[in-house]
């Protein structure tokens, strides 16, 4: 099982926070999270479709579940909330989701820039990131697709104007095990990116190998994911055009 650890502090020299992230692979190719606050061991479950694989790794920790986070009303994320309720026993857990997209068991709906306190050291900012669904939501963690029913310009406004002015070593935990899969089709538009062909031979050795292409990083996304380059000469070239909204189309429909 793949961990991370963050430290983070002003000018390196105070410790703000500290807290791990757990990946817990469930259904076929979907990931759902832990967050732990290691002061505490006070933790946000995001994405829980399968709660008793979730509560296992969360028991192996001997952490404890105090909220639920969802990303967005997809039955592959929001499908376990109900369930995980009922097996803590406890209908007092906050369940989040974002504003209207209308997730299963949600009874705290958040919106940009919202704030959540986990634990005594953790701090869970929310990214208002509709186009997946009308009320998709990140989550950054302080140290921290395609249209379905949202538009390219909203996807623009994630991917580019929010997500994308991220620092560049802030780690990215998808919902879906994809990377092989998305950086086929990277490269029918950006075949000579060689970031891109490092990332290649490295995913595939660790899906070989059983193990998580995750965490990304914003600043590894920015080189190698074309959604996030479509300012770049390259991208623009293979889409046929130079407005970034509608290069943003012409991929999604590539």
């Amino acid at each position: 099982m793949y961990t991370s650890w963050y430290r983070w502090g002003t000018g390196g020299d105070t410790l703000l926070a500290m807290f791990q992230v757990v990946p817990v692979p469930v259904l076929e190719d979907n990931y759902a999270y832990l967050v732990i606050d290691e002061s505490t061991k006070e933790t946000a479950v995001v994405d829980c479709v399968e709660p008793t694989k979730v509560i296992k790794e969360v028991k192996k920790r001997s952490a404890k579940i105090c909220m639920i986070l969802t990303t967005h009303s997809h039955f592959d994320h929001a499908g376990g909330n109900k369930e995980m309720l009922t097996l803590l026993n406890n209908d007092n857990i906050p369940v989040y989701g974002g504003f209207n997209d209308f997730v299963d068991s949600v009874t705290r709906e958040v919106k940009q820039d919202d704030q959540i306190d986990l634990g005594s050291d953790t701090l869970i900012k929310v990214l208002y990131t509709p186009c997946h669904t009308q009320g998709h939501v990140c989550y950054h963690v302080s140290s921290c697709g395609n249209f379905n029913s949202g538009t390219p310009e909203q996807m623009y406004e994630a991917l580019y104007h929010k997500l994308g002015k991220l620092p560049e070593a802030t780690e990215v935990y998808v919902g879906h095990e994809y990377t092989v899969k998305n950086i086929r089709f990277a490269f029918t538009v950006d075949p000579n990116n060689v970031v891109l062909k490092d990332k290649f031979k490295w995913a595939v050795s660790q899906r070989e190998r059983g193990l998580p292409t995750v965490p990304s990083t914003i600043g590894c996304e920015k080189k190698t994911n074309p959604f996030m380059r479509v300012n770049e000469k390259a991208i623009r070239e293979a889409a046929g055009q130079t407005d970034p909204i509608k290069v943003n189309v012409q991929l999604n429909f590539s």
